[in-house]
């Protein structure tokens, strides 16, 4: 591939690019969908003359594209913690959460969810207090979950 054939590929292909990425990629603002597509035509443009087909090479700069955010993700991910107690004015929307998840429960189910989610506590600290192992509180909690998923979907 020639240079020139390159610029108007790039010059084509640019903007599709930066939407190819926002659209692949949630959460991803423009301005960081346009740095990661000037990157990847970059890295494209070191490379154009090994490239035998000039029809592919918007594909082709599109996964170096992905690519390059998959990388700049893994090795900054971009997690932001939310505080511990969500709410709006005086309402709390954990709480809420909670006790509509604990409404659907056995009353033995509800003491597991209660301890964990509510007061805490940790899995050896329940099975302590269940006289259990913690295998068996993994369990209790799994299927406690499980079943309040499925009267959720019943409403």
């Amino acid at each position: 591939m020639t240079s020139e054939e390159y610029g108007i590929a790039y010059e084509l292909g640019f903007k599709s690019t930066v939407r190819f990425i926002a659209k692949k990629q949630k959460g991803i603002c423009w301005h960081e969908a346009e740095e990661t597509a000037q990157e990847a035509w970059t890295r494209g443009w070191a490379l154009h003359e090994q490239l035998r087909n000039p029809r592919v090479v918007r594909t082709w700069v599109n996964r170096i594209a992905i690519n390059l955010f998959l990388t700049q993700r893994r090795k900054n991910p971009c997690w932001v913690s939310l505080p511990e107690n969500l709410s709006f004015g005086l309402i709390s929307i954990n709480r809420i959460a909670v006790d509509e998840l604990l409404v659907r429960c056995e009353p033995f189910e509800r003491r597991l969810l209660t301890d964990l989610y509510i007061k805490g506590l940790s899995l050896k600290e329940i099975a302590v207090l269940e006289q259990t192992t913690i295998s068996a509180v993994k369990i209790r909690l799994y299927r406690a979950r499980a079943g309040a998923r499925v009267m959720s979907k019943v409403e």
